[in-house]
């Protein structure tokens, strides 16, 4: 299910922000208002003066223009995290798998899918997810959250929460489990 602050931001990042109030003057369209807004925003040291100029022509005042801009602007970026969250998780698994089960991990999950209810084998997967992240977490303890080495980095990547990686493995062994 989905929360109404998640589809907010889906909304926010899917849609490009819009000042509503920019006038036309005899020298300068609407238009060309916004591009000169759109590239202050875009520019480290002027988002803030960016941010006035969008309030001050209607743009809500809880929130900050430059942000929702860049949020827009990195969309096209989330595939390639999304294929390196993947390909981190796999990894994960790998290390947990080679280390306590001689890459035999697949043996148990096909045991337990067998012998239990489907309620509880997705839970089972969760468990299993839990365990092996924080499996290879204590493994790298020194380097933190596993999800975080070896990423692809930029400017505004966000990084995610312990809570998250597990989603992501459990979302990689649900898909995995499958092809058992």
């Amino acid at each position: 299910m989905i929360t109404r602050k998640k589809l907010r931001r889906l909304i926010n990042e899917r849609i490009k922000p819009f000042i509503p109030n920019v006038p036309d003057d005899e020298d300068i369209s609407a238009l060309e208002k916004l591009e000169k807004i759109d590239d202050l925003a875009r520019s480290q040291n002027f988002r803030s003066s960016a941010d006035s100029m969008a309030q001050t022509y209607g743009f809500p005042e809880d929130r900050s223009y430059s942000d929702d801009l860049a949020a827009y602007d990195d969309v096209p970026n989330e595939p390639a995290r999304a294929a390196d969250r993947e390909r981190k998780a796999m990894e994960i698994i790998d290390i947990y798998d080679g280390e306590l089960f001689g890459f035999d991990l697949h043996k148990h999950v096909y045991t337990a899918m067998n012998n239990r209810h489907p309620d509880d084998f997705d839970d089972f997967l969760r468990e299993l997810a839990e365990d092996a992240y924080d499996f290879v977490r204590e493994l790298r303890a020194r380097r933190g959250n596993p999800f975080h080495r070896g990423m692809s980095a930029g400017v505004g990547v966000p990084k995610i929460s312990d809570e998250q990686a597990v989603d992501i493995i459990h979302h990689v062994l649900k898909r995995e489990s499958q092809l058992i």
